[in-house]
Parts: C-alpha cells; sequence; structure tokens
C-alpha cells in the first residue's frame, strides 16, 4: 500500500484528510472532546512517508487523536442540551432505548468515541443497523460481523479536486460520492483485493 503523504485540517467542515502517495484519500471526524484542537498542535509532516499500515495500527490506540489518524478514515446523543421527547420522535442519553428499535441508523463516530460496544450491545435484535459518515468508509468485514448491516460513507473520486476544495474550505461536491455498502450484497475484501490485482 501507498505511503502517506499529507495530513489536511478541514477545520470547517469537522473532518481530516489523509492523502496516501497513490492519491487516494480517507477522510475522519475530529470533533470529539479536544482532538480537533490537539491535531492542529500536531505537524502535518509527521505520517509523511509512513506506510499506510503503520497508519491505521493506530485505530487501536486509545487516544482518540490517534484513532482519529488511524480511520481516514440510532445516534444516541451525548449532549444533554439536545435532550427533547415528542410524538414520534426520541432524543435521549440512554442507549438501552434502541432495544425497542427493529431499524438503527447511527453515526460513525462510535467508531471513535469507544461508544462502538455499548451501542452494539443494545442492537442485537434490530432487522436493520446503518453505520454511517465519513468514518465509516472502511473495510466492512468486522463491523458486518458484529451485526452491522449497511456501511455509509464518503469515496473520494477525484483527490486532486478534493484536495483543493478541502484546503479552501469549501464543500466537496463532486470530488467524491457517497457510499453504500450492504453486509447481503458485499463480496468480501480480499474478493475485491483479487479482481483489482
Amino acid at each position: 500500500m501507498s505511503p502517506a503523504q499529507e495530513l489536511l485540517d478541514l477545520v470547517e467542515q469537522a473532518a481530516a484528510a489523509l492523502r496516501l502517495a497513490d492519491g487516494s484519500v480517507g477522510t475522519a471526524f475530529v470533533l470529539l472532546g479536544d482532538t480537533l484542537a490537539r491535531l492542529q498542535q500536531r505537524s502535518p509532516g509527521e505520517l509523511v512517508g509512513k506506510p499506510a499500515q503503520d497508519v491505521a495500527r493506530l485505530f487501536a490506540a486509545d487516544d482518540p487523536v490517534e484513532r482519529a489518524l488511524g480511520l481516514p478514515l440510532t445516534v444516541v446523543e451525548l449532549r444533554a442540551e439536545l435532550v427533547k421527547e415528542e410524538p414520534g420522535l426520541t432524543v435521549t442519553l440512554d442507549p438501552t432505548r434502541l432495544a425497542a428499535c427493529n431499524k438503527i441508523v447511527s453515526t460513525s463516530t462510535v467508531l471513535l468515541n469507544n461508544t462502538l460496544e455499548q451501542i452494539l450491545s443494545h442492537c442485537r435484535h434490530a432487522e436493520e443497523l446503518a453505520l454511517v459518515g465519513p468514518s465509516a468508509s472502511c473495510f466492512p468485514e468486522p463491523l458486518f460481523a458484529r451485526g452491522v448491516t449497511t456501511m455509509g460513507g464518503y469515496w473520494v473520486l477525484d483527490p486532486a479536486v478534493f484536495m483543493r476544495r478541502a484546503a479552501a474550505l469549501e464543500p466537496w461536491g463532486d470530488a467524491g460520492k457517497k457510499s453504500s455498502v450492504r453486509r447481503s450484497a458485499y463480496p468480501g475484501t480480499q474478493t475485491l483485493l483479487r479482481k483489482a490485482a
């Protein structure tokens, strides 16, 4: 795999982008806790030249900044001021409320804020469990094995346009597209790699 070539801070878009030497780009959400502030204090060049596998191993770290860098890359709300309940809508801090839902959509933030295990423990009964967001643009097998049925991410199609727009804090637009992968239709990463070889 290509080594990391550039780390770009996308402050207004709540994300960071990592570009590899082969031109591929991955994004990750960075507004958890002090992740954004700490990322901005780091040297963008510190990952340059590192093998992509080494960067990906950062996802196993406990530090949210390392996890964000390693993922180039039913919302249960964590902010109490957004909690409300009205007919047809419940915003709660209590993940056990997911047990009453048969279709669940979760932001991919759960991959970075250490809430994945807690959320999944209340979703075992769900007929559909979708994980969506820029950080869900990762290999899906481990999550499919845990009960996720759909992964929705962002696929960068034109890295040069993406990096130019991102650097200018402009919308990414048609530099890429949203993608959706269903467990039932996914042929497997090894099959895809064999076909690409």
